[in-house]
């Protein structure tokens, strides 16, 4: 349903006959960043700690199977990718690469690097047009074909800052972030 909304709305996000203007994700960003490239160890208790396992095609799911790290840890890690509720996640290493979803959580946690940190730029886009246009299949193919590395295939941060994409005006994102919140 929300791809048939997302279409009706916007059309094809790879259609570029200039119905709307287009720019870099990281232009339309405030930021774009990854968590700990670094795993550190998990805990019975402490601070939770998000992995591209959390996030399924409905959302995140941490309480499915929960991670912990040492506050110390965490402080590390957070002064850096600093998630917070609205923020997009994004699977960038791992069989679900490409997948978005938006964080509900309103308290603080850790990420592994497997997630990018998209924080969107309110004056220019809406979490809900930048999650559903990632997740778009034609816009997703696109991103997958981007993937780099050997053993472990991955999407770079350059390359998801890097991703043109059409920005309609942030009125009709937000007309279409209400009708999916319907």
């Amino acid at each position: 349903m929300k791809q048939s909304i997302f279409q009706e709305f916007f059309g094809d996000p790879l259609d570029r006959s200039g119905k709307w203007k287009t720019t870099l994700l990281g232009d339309a960003c405030s930021k774009i960043t990854d968590g700990t490239h670094r795993s550190p160890p998990t805990a019975a208790e402490g601070i939770p700690y998000i992995t591209a396992k959390h996030l399924k095609a409905n959302g995140l799911a941490f309480f499915d199977d929960p991670w912990f790290v040492s506050r110390e840890d965490h402080a590390a890690i957070f002064s850096r990718c600093n998630p917070e509720k609205g923020d997009v996640l994004y699977i960038k290493v791992g069989a679900t690469t490409g997948l978005a979803a938006i964080n509900n959580y309103k308290f603080e946690f850790s990420m592994l690097s497997s997630l990018a940190l998209i924080k969107p730029n309110i004056e220019k886009c809406c979490n809900y047009y930048i999650r559903d246009l990632l997740n778009h299949p034609s816009l997703r193919k696109v991103m997958l074909g981007e993937m780099a590395g050997a053993a472990i295939r991955r999407l770079t941060l350059t390359k998801i800052k890097g991703t043109l994409i059409p920005l309609p005006p942030i009125e009709l994102q937000a007309a279409y972030a209400d009708r999916i919140r319907e």
